[in-house]
C-alpha cells in the first residue's frame, strides 16, 4: 500500500469549519498539517495509511451506500485495514464482489469530524476463498492482533457486537471456555473506534495474540 503525494480534509460536517490542508514530505512517513488560525501554526503528524473502505456485496439483496458499513465491511474507517493485515468478510452473494476505497494517510479515533486526511494510493490485494466456514461480522488479523469490526447504532451495541463475536471466535476456533474467554477479554482486550459519522458507527474489539494457544 503506496500512498500518493497529496491529502485533504474537507471539513463538511459544518458550514463553518474550514479547509484543512496537509503537505507531505518527500520520501517520509510525516505529514505537515497546517493550522493558520491557531497558535501553534502547524503540527507534524505521523502517517498510517489505510483504507477507509473495504468489504463485500450486502446480504438479503440491499442496494446501500458505500457510506454505510455493516456485516459486509463498507466504510467502516477503521485504522487496522492497513498494510500487512488479512481481512475476512462473511459471503453473501455469488463471487462476493469485493470492493475497496476511500484511502486515508491519516486519521484519529472516531473520525469525528467527518473525514480523515484523504489520499490516493496504491493497493495490492491478494484474494482467498475459504470454505467450510461461517463467519457473521468482518474479522482482521495483524501480527499482533485479531480483532472484529461491529458496525450498527448506537454506539454500544457496535460495541457490544464487536466483543460478542470476537468471544465467539475465541470458543469457535482457539478452545476457549466462553466464561474464560469473557474475562480474559475483559483483562486485556482492546476497543479503537472506527467512525461515529457514518450511517452506522463502527467499533473495533482486539484481542493480542500472545494469548492464543501456542499451536495456533
Amino acid at each position: 500500500m503506496k500512498r500518493i503525494d497529496r491529502g485533504e480534509e474537507d471539513g463538511t460536517q459544518g458550514e463553518s469549519m474550514p479547509s484543512l490542508q496537509m503537505s507531505f514530505r518527500p520520501k517520509s512517513n510525516v505529514g505537515v498539517l497546517d493550522l493558520p488560525n491557531s497558535r501553534v501554526g502547524k503540527v507534524e503528524i505521523p502517517l498510517h495509511p489505510f483504507l477507509g473502505t473495504v468489504g463485500v456485496a450486502p446480504n438479503y439483496g440491499e442496494a446501500v451506500l458505500s457510506l454505510t458499513p455493516a456485516e459486509h465491511g463498507g466504510n467502516m474507517d477503521c485504522v487496522e485495514t492497513k498494510e500487512g493485515t488479512t481481512v475476512y468478510f462473511p459471503v453473501f452473494v455469488e463471487g462476493a464482489l469485493f470492493m475497496l476505497g476511500d484511502g486515508h494517510a491519516a486519521q484519529g479515533d472516531g473520525e469525528i469530524c467527518g473525514t480523515g486526511l484523504e489520499c490516493s494510493l496504491d493497493v495490492t490485494v491478494k484474494i482467498d476463498l475459504i470454505k467450510g466456514r461461517a463467519i457473521h461480522w468482518p474479522r482482521f488479523e495483524d501480527e499482533n492482533y485479531i480483532m472484529v469490526a461491529g458496525s450498527i447504532r448506537p454506539a454500544i451495541d457496535a460495541f457490544r457486537v464487536a466483543q460478542v463475536e470476537l468471544i465467539n471466535w475465541l470458543v469457535v476456533e482457539y478452545g476457549f471456555d466462553r466464561w474464560d474467554a469473557l474475562q480474559l477479554v475483559s483483562q486485556v482486550g482492546l476497543t479503537r473506534v472506527g467512525n461515529v459519522v457514518d450511517p452506522k458507527y463502527t467499533m473495533v474489539a482486539k484481542f493480542p495474540k500472545k494469548y492464543l494457544p501456542m499451536n495456533q
